[in-house]
């Protein structure tokens, strides 16, 4: 991380908070900006799951089972290049097939540094994650992993997370 990306997210973390960014945002025409209601905290004290971070997109895509030689290719591509204070934003269009995030990736993302992941789908392995206390925004639970039902396709492109366009960066 940059240590003016540094300075800008600590600031953003101690002076800002979510109402005031939007309501300046609504201010300037800007209204599409909150993500959908569907996404919630997994962390149980909302006091402690929010975090400010440099957005780091993964687009997925549902697939039909099928048996392929490396059936987690880019999502672990991804994963290995999170760096310090990088936000994972998955975009699945609110898939129910699959829960891309759990106790793994969230050990990958708190080992190369990554402040925090917001999931517009089901995640896995909740306690595990609780117990790190990695800060995680879902919008369901569910034990099935990714393989077979769905793929990374890109990451770092614009996506579309809980109703909201992210750009990467």
């Amino acid at each position: 991380m940059l240590p003016k990306d540094q300075e800008l997210f600590e600031f953003v973390r101690q002076k800002l908070y979510v109402a005031a960014v939007c309501d300046v945002l609504d201010g300037q025409g800007c209204r599409h900006q909150a993500m959908h209601h569907r996404l919630r905290p997994l962390l149980p004290d909302i006091r402690n799951c929010g975090f400010v971070g440099r957005a780091r997109t993964v687009r997925w895509m549902e697939t039909d089972y099928i048996v392929e030689e490396d059936p987690y290719g880019l999502e672990i591509d991804f994963m290995d290049t999170l760096t310090g204070g990088d936000v994972v934003v998955h975009s699945t269009d609110f898939s129910g097939t699959n829960a891309p995030w759990g106790e793994l990736m969230t050990t990958i993302a708190m080992r190369n540094g990554a402040v925090g992941c917001i999931c517009d789908s089901q995640v896995r392995d909740v306690v595990q994650i609780i117990d790190m206390g990695f800060p995680v925004y879902y919008t369901g639970i569910r034990p099935l992993d990714s393989m077979g039902r769905a793929r990374v396709m890109a990451y770092d492109v614009p996506v579309t997370c809980g109703e909201v366009l992210v750009q990467p960066g």
